[in-house]
């Protein structure tokens, strides 16, 4: 008997306790979520600068490999295409060139930038420069990202 006695009163503790135990006060939680919610804003933050500059070194290895093309339409044509003509003579046939054997790119979409912007072009003699506005998409502002690069930048 002394046993039964035993048992049921660990049994009656046994349940005391769990009704004694509670969840979670609201505080708890809201502090919780407020916790993640900000761990989870600095890693947006982050993610989203990577991914731009990302996006503006994928965009200067772009300008840089629009060199390769403009110089099989200069080895062609013994000249680059006109500031006029731009980057458009690379896919179509400007009318003037001597001996155009393009398209010289795959498609129109490799001399628009990552941004969807045109990426300009400029023929200075000789030479050639090629810009993309950047993540502002406005040219002429401290954004652009130009091939080959002015002097003094690296």
């Amino acid at each position: 008997m002394r046993q039964i006695v035993h048992i049921l009163r660990q049994r009656s503790q046994f349940k005391t306790d769990l009704n004694s135990q509670s969840g979670f006060s609201l505080l708890e939680i809201i502090i919780v979520i407020a916790i993640i919610a900000s761990l989870s804003a600095v890693v947006v933050v982050n993610v989203v600068a990577q991914q731009e500059k990302a996006n503006i070194q994928q965009t200067e290895i772009q300008l840089e490999n629009l060199g390769t093309p403009l110089g099989l339409y200069r080895t062609d044509n013994r000249t680059y295409p006109t500031s006029e003509e731009g980057l458009d003579s690379l896919v179509d046939n400007p009318g003037t060139a001597r001996n155009w054997r393009g398209p010289y790119v795959k498609d129109e979409n490799s001399v628009i930038d990552l941004w969807n912007t045109p990426i300009e072009y400029e023929r200075a003699g000789s030479r050639f420069k090629l810009t993309s506005a950047g993540p502002d998409q406005e040219f002429g502002t401290e954004d652009d990202i130009i091939v080959p690069r002015p002097k003094g930048e690296g």
